[in-house]
C-alpha cells in the first residue's frame, strides 16, 4: 500500500524535508537492505523534481553522492538518464579509482559511454556474440559500477520523468536494483500520475518491483488552505488575504506550479500589489477573472514579453525541453547576440533558467511551460522550425552526425516533405544502427520502424527489405518473438518477389532464429531454409554454409537422416571456402546434428575441433558449448574423469563471463555429479541454487533440465509421487518430447501402478519408430528399468534387440542432466526379464565393474542389487548365496546413501529369499 500522501514540496516553508518525510525513510531503508527504488507520483507541477532536489541536497550534505538523469519524451540517447548521471560520475572521478571500480571490466559500458575509454585507454574491447549476452555484460557493468561507487559513499540516483523511460533503460534500472548490492544505493524517480497505463513498459517495471518489495511508491496531492497560504508567503514573502488564498486553491486544486505562475499572473496584470499591511486588491479579482487554465496563464505571461520573444520562445520548444543558444540562433536566423537579449528577458520573467556549469545551454523552468508553447504553433510552423533545426544540427554536427542520427531523425520526421522524410529514413536508420551497437534493442527497433514508415510507398524494395531484415533482428534481440517473426516473413515475401537470393537467405535465418527449441519440429521455419537454399544454387558461399548448418538444426526432430547429410555438407563447403567463422558455425551445426550418434569417435572429433577454433578466436560462447559437448562425449565412453575436467573448464569459463544463461548450468553438472558420487543432500541444494540463476537468466530449459535430475533424485530418495504433476505438466507442454512420457511409465513402475505404466507405455507408440536423436538412449534405458519392475516380457524382447548393438556405451542425455550407466547394465535387467540368467549375471557382473571403475557408487548399488536378484533367480547353490550377501550389502550400502526406495526394494528381495 501506498504510505500516507504528503502534500506538495512547495508547501514546505523553504522547501526543506522533515526527516521523518517518506523519502527519507526511503533513504534510510535503502542503507538498511542495499538498494532501492522510490517513485514520487503526482500531477504536472505538483512539486516532484523540487521534492527530489530537496531530499538530493539533504544527504549530499551528509556525504552522500548525489546523480542526476533525465527522461526525454523522444529520447536521443541509449540508456539516456543512467548515462547522463554515469557521464558526470566518470567525469570527476579520479582515474586510478574509476579504474579500481571497474573491476578489470568497462568494455561493455563504453559502448554508451564512450568518455570511459578516452579516460582510461587500456579498457577492454567490447565483446561479439549473442546480443542478450553482452546486453547482461553491460548491465552487469553499469551496475557494478554503480555499487562501487556506492561502497566509496552513499549513492542516490535521480532520475526525472520516469513516465518518458524506455523499456531499455527500466530493464537496466531493474537489474541494477535486483541485485541488491551491500551497500547504500537508492534510485529516486519522478513520473507524472495518468502516465502509468496498461501495456506500457513503466507499468511492468513498478509492478514487478512492488512484487518484489522493491519500490515504494509516494503520490502527492494538493495542498491545503493552509498550505497555500504559507506558499504565498514564502514566494512573495507577504501574507495573502483568506480570500485570495481560497480562490487561488479553488481554482488549481492546490498544484504548487499552477499557483505560483496565477501568482505572476496576478501580479504582472496588476490586479494585485504589495502594501505595508499585504496583498492588496486593486482591481476586484471578479472583474478581471482568474484565467481558465495555466495553458491560458502562461501564454498570457509570454505576450506581455513582446511579438519577438515570444516567437523566439516558442521556436524554441522544438529543441525540446533544453536547448543550446547555437542551435537556436541557426534555426531562427537571428543574431546570437540579439538572441541573448530576448532570452535574458524570458529568464527574468521565470519562463527560463540557464544550465548551471553548461554556458549556452537553457531551460525551460518547467515542463508545461513548452508543452504549452509548442502546442501554440500551427502545424505549417512547426513542421518549418522543425526542418529549420534539423538543419542546424546537421550543420553544426557534420563531423559527429553519427552521435546526433536520432535527434536528426525525430526533427525530419516532423518536418514532412518528400526530401525531409527521405533524410529521415537515412536518419532513423543510422540511429537504429547506433542503437544496436549500444544493446539498446527496443529503441532500435523503435528506429528502424520510423524509417520503414517514412519510406514512400513507391520506394525500391530492396531498401524497404533490408529495413525490414534490420528491423528483425532488433526485435528478436529485444525478445518480441511474435513481432520478429512477423517482419522477417514480410523481408522475405520482398525477397522472393526480388528474386534475390541473399535477401531471402537472410530472412529466412532470421526467422529460424538462433537455437532450437526442445523437442520442437517447426515446418514454417523448414519451409522457408529449404526455399532460400535451393534459391542460393550449388555454389559454395558463407552464406549457404550458414543457410545449411541452420537447416540441418531445423530438421534435428524431423526424424530422419537430412541433418548429417546437410551438417556434412556445410562442413564441407566452409572448408573449402577456407573461412574459420564459417567453419566454426558449421562444425556447431553439424554437433548438433550427429548428437545421440552412435558413432562416439566421429562426435568427439567434431567437438574437439569446435574447441581448438572457438579457442583460437576467442569465442566464448562456443568454447562453453563445445565443453559442455565433449563431457557428453568423454561420458558416453565411460571416461567420467576426464569428462569432469571438461565441465571443471566450463565452470571456469561461465563464472568469468557472469551470465545467467550459463551460469545455472554450473549448479546442473554439479547436481549430475553429486548424484553420480552419491551425495544427495548436495543435489538437493544444487537443483534449487540452479532452479534461482535459471529463472533469473529466462532460459525456458531451465526448469525442464533440472526438472530430469530432480526426477533421478526422487527417485533415489524413494520420493516419486512429489514430482509427478510437474512430470504431467511437461508431457502437455512438450506432447511431442518422449522423455517426459517415458519418465511417466518409470514413476507409475517404481510406484506399483504397473497398468497405468503400460498404458502410458501405449501412448508412446511403437518404439521402433522412435526417432534416434540425444533422447533414445535415455529412453530406451529408462523403459527397460520399468521392464525389470513390471516383467513386460514382450517388451523386454523388443528392447534387448534395439539396445544390444549399443553395449559398449554409457547412458547420458544430450545436456550432461543424468548418467544412467553402462548400457550392460540395462541389458542385463532385460536378460532378467526374459529368463536368461545366464546372460543376465555375465551382463551385470560386467557393468558392476564398470560402474566401481568410475566411482559411480548409487549405480554400483543399484548392479549389485539386479545382479543379486539374477543369482538367486538362477538358482545354483554358490550363486545363490552370493546373491544373498549381494543383496544384504546393497541394504546396508542403499541406507547410508539415503537410497530409500532402493533399501526398501532390497529389503523385500532379502525375506523373499529367506521364505
Amino acid at each position: 500500500p501506498a504510505p500516507p500522501a504528503p502534500r506538495g514540496a512547495a508547501g514546505r516553508r523553504g522547501g526543506r524535508e522533515t526527516p521523518g518525510h517518506p523519502l527519507h525513510g526511503g533513504w534510510a531503508r535503502a542503507g538498511a537492505a542495499g538498494a532501492g527504488l522510490v517513485v514520487l507520483e503526482g500531477e504536472a507541477g505538483i512539486g516532484k523534481t523540487r521534492l527530489a532536489a530537496e531530499l538530493a541536497r539533504d544527504v549530499h550534505e551528509a556525504g552522500a553522492t548525489v546523480l542526476y538523469g533525465r527522461c526525454d519524451e523522444e529520447l536521443v540517447v541509449a540508456y539516456q538518464p543512467v548515462v547522463e548521471a554515469l557521464a558526470r560520475y566518470v567525469a570527476d572521478c579520479p582515474d586510478d579509482l574509476l579504474g579500481e571500480q571497474l573491476g578489470g571490466g568497462g568494455g561493455e559500458l563504453a559502448r554508451v559511454l564512450p568518455e570511459l575509454r578516452q579516460r582510461l585507454p587500456g579498457l577492454p574491447a567490447p565483446q561479439r556474440g549473442r546480443s542478450d549476452v553482452l546486453r547482461y555484460r553491460l548491465f552487469e557493468e553499469t551496475g557494478g559500477l554503480l555499487r562501487a561507487a556506492a561502497l566509496q559513499a552513499p549513492l542516490l540516483l535521480v532520475v526525472d520523468d520516469l513516465h518518458w523511460a524506455d523499456r531499455a533503460t527500466l530493464l537496466l534500472l531493474r537489474h541494477v536494483l535486483r541485485r541488491r548490492p551491500p551497500s547504500q544505493l537508492l534510485v529516486l524517480g519522478t513520473f507524472r500520475t495518468g502516465e502509468r497505463e496498461p501495456g506500457r513498459p513503466l507499468t511492468s517495471f513498478l509492478a514487478d518491483l512492488h512484487r518484489e518489495q522493491l519500490a515504494t511508491r509516494v503520490a502527492l496531492v494538493g495542498l491545503d488552505e493552509r498550505e497555500v497560504g504559507e506558499l504565498i508567503e514564502s514566494w512573495a514573502g507577504e501574507r495573502a488575504s483568506p480570500a485570495l488564498a481560497d480562490a487561488l486553491r479553488a481554482e488549481t486544486q492546490g498544484n504548487p506550479f499552477f499557483i505560483v505562475e496565477l501568482l505572476r499572473h496576478l501580479l504582472e496584470s496588476g490586479v494585485y500589489e504589495r502594501g505595508a499591511d499585504g496583498w492588496a486588491e486593486r482591481v476586484p479579482l471578479a472583474e478581471v477573472g482568474i484565467p481558465a487554465s495555466v495553458r491560458e496563464t502562461i501564454e498570457r505571461r509570454v505576450g506581455r514579453l513582446g511579438e519577438e520573444a515570444g516567437l523566439v520562445l516558442r521556436a524554441s520548444t522544438v529543441l525540446g525541453c533544453e536547448f543550446s543558444l547555437e542551435v537556436l540562433a541557426r534555426t531562427c536566423d537571428t543574431d546570437e547576440d540579439r538572441l541573448l537579449d530576448l532570452l535574458e528577458e524570458a529568464r527574468n520573467a521565470h519562463l527560463l533558467g540557464e544550465v548551471p556549469d553548461s554556458a549556452g545551454r537553457y531551460v525551460f523552468s518547467h515542463a508545461l511551460v513548452r508543452d504549452t508553447l509548442y502546442l501554440s504553433l500551427g502545424p505549417t510552423r512547426r513542421a518549418r522550425l522543425h526542418g529549420r533545426a534539423a538543419e542546424a544540427l546537421a550543420s553544426l554536427h557534420a563531423d559527429d552526425v553519427e552521435l546526433h542520427s536520432a535527434e536528426l531523425a525525430h526533427h525530419y520526421l516532423l518536418a514532412g516533405g518528400i526530401d525531409a522524410r527521405a533524410k529521415a529514413v537515412v536518419h532513423s536508420a543510422r540511429a537504429g544502427h547506433r542503437a544496436r551497437s549500444q544493446l539498446a534493442h527496443e529503441e532500435a527497433s523503435k528506429h528502424f520502424q520510423r524509417a520503414l514508415d517514412a519510406l514512400p510507398a513507391h520506394h525500391p524494395d530492396r531498401e524497404r527489405c533490408l529495413l525490414l531484415l534490420e528491423l528483425g533482428a532488433a526485435q528478436r534481440a529485444a525478445v518480441e518473438p511474435e513481432g520478429s517473426r512477423a517482419t522477417f516473413q514480410r523481408a522475405a515475401e520482398l525477397a522472393r518477389g526480388r528474386r534475390d537470393p541473399e535477401l531471402l537467405a537472410r530472412a529466412a535465418l532470421g526467422f529460424a532464429g538462433t537455437w532450437l527449441e526442445l523437442g520442437m519440429l517447426d515446418r514454417e521455419r523448414v519451409a522457408l531454409l529449404e526455399e532460400a537454399c535451393g534459391a542460393l544454387g550449388p555454389e559454395d558461399s558463407i552464406t549457404r554454409v550458414n543457410v545449411l548448418s541452420r537447416l540441418a538444426v531445423e530438421v534435428y526432430y524431423e526424424g530422419s537422416d537430412r541433418r548429417d547429410t546437410l551438417s556434412a555438407e556445410a562442413v564441407a563447403s566452409a572448408r573449402r571456402l577456407g573461412d574459420g567463422v564459417a567453419l566454426a558455425r558449421a562444425l556447431t551445426s553439424r554437433r548438433v546434428a550427429i548428437s545421440g550418434s552412435a558413432d562416439l569417435d566421429a562426435r568427439l572429433a567434431a567437438t574437439t575441433e569446435l574447441l581448438e577454433l572457438a579457442a583460437a578466436g576467442g569465442a566464448i560462447e562456443v568454447l562453453l558449448w563445445g565443453h559442455t559437448w565433449r563431457a557428453v562425449d568423454l561420458l558416453e565412453h565411460g571416461r567420467v574423469e576426464a569428462a569432469c575436467r571438461e565441465l571443471d573448464a566450463y565452470e571456469r569459463l561461465a563464472r568469468d563471463f557472469r551470465q545467467p544463461a550459463y551460469l545455472w548450468h554450473v549448479s546442473l553438472f554439479a547436481g549430475m555429479r553429486s548424484l553420480l558420487e552419491g551425495c544427495l543432500d548436495d543435489t538437493e541444494d544444487l537443483i534449487t541454487a540452479g532452479l534461482e540463476v535459471g529463472t533469473r537468466s529466462g532460459d525456458p530449459n531451465a526448469s525442464s533440465y533440472l526438472g530430469v535430475l530432480r526426477f533421478m533424485l526422487r527417485r533415489e530418495q524413494g520420493r516419486l509421487a512429489e514430482v509427478e504433476d510437474e512430470l504431467r505438466e511437461h508431457i502437455e507442454r512438450f506432447p511431442d518430447v518422449p522423455v517426459w512420457r517415458t519418465l511417466l511409465v518409470l514413476l507409475c513402475a517404481e510406484l506399483g501402478r504397473d497398468t497405468e505404466a503400460r498404458s502410458e507405455l501405449e501412448r508412446l507408440g511403437p518404439l521402433a519408430g522412435l526417432p534416434v536423436d540425444i533422447n533414445w538412449l535415455p529412453v530406451m534405458s529408462c523403459l527397460a528399468q520399468s521392464c525389470g519392475l513390471t516383467a513386460d516380457r514382450q517388451l523386454a524382447e523388443l528392447l534387448y534387440e534395439l539396445l544390444a548393438p549399443h553395449a559398449s556405451r554409457y547412458v547420458t542425455t544430450g545436456h550432461p542432466i543424468v548418467f544412467l550407466g553402462s548400457v550392460e547394465h540395462h541389458l542385463g535387467v532385460l536378460a532378467a526379464t526374459l529368463g536368461r540368467s545366464q546372460d543376465a549375471c555375465v551382463r551385470l557382473q560386467r557393468a558392476l565393474e564398470l560402474h566401481t571403475a568410475i566411482g559411480a557408487r548409487p549405480l554400483a548399488v543399484r548392479t549389485r542389487f539386479e545382479l543379486g536378484r539374477a543369482l538367486m533367480a538362477a538358482g545354483a547353490p554358490g550363486g545363490r548365496h552370493r546373491g544373498r550377501e549381494l543383496l544384504g550389502s546393497v541394504l546396508t550400502d542403499a541406507a547410508e546413501l539415503g537410497m530409500a526406495a532402493l533399501a526398501a526394494q532390497a529389503s523385500a528381495a532379502i525375506a523373499a529369499a529367506s521364505g
